[in-house]
């Protein structure tokens, strides 16, 4: 029996990359946590029915890299300060919340507004 080599569709695979991207072009470093843990964020607002960010992406992120709620948000919260804040930042009018800046990429790369 021959296995599939095809890569499954994921939304990961789907919009990663371009998540990556936008992140990048809004000034966020690709070297820090919080940069990867707003990839994570993203992904899990895409797969899950998402109610609070407290409640549900930072401990399900803290959990995968065995580190607590707490510093999954300080490190995100650090990737924004952090970040060399380009044009684009104000002209896709994202916002400087970890939320905000969440639904600002989803808003963008899915729903291309």
């Amino acid at each position: 029996m021959e296995k599939n080599t095809r890569e499954e569709l994921t939304i990961s695979n789907i919009y990663g990359p371009r998540v990556s991207s936008l992140l990048q072009e809004i000034g966020m470093d690709p070297n820090l946590k919080g940069f990867n843990y707003f990839l994570e964020a993203v992904e899990i607002c895409l797969n899950e029915h998402v109610d609070t960010l407290t409640k549900q992406i930072y401990p399900s992120i803290a959990e995968k890299h065995s580190t607590t709620a707490q510093s999954v948000e300080r490190n995100m919260r650090y990737a924004v300060r952090a970040a060399n804040r380009t044009d684009e930042w104000e002209k896709l009018k994202i916002g400087s919340t970890n939320i905000d800046i969440i639904m600002s990429v989803i808003r963008i790369v899915v729903f291309c507004v």
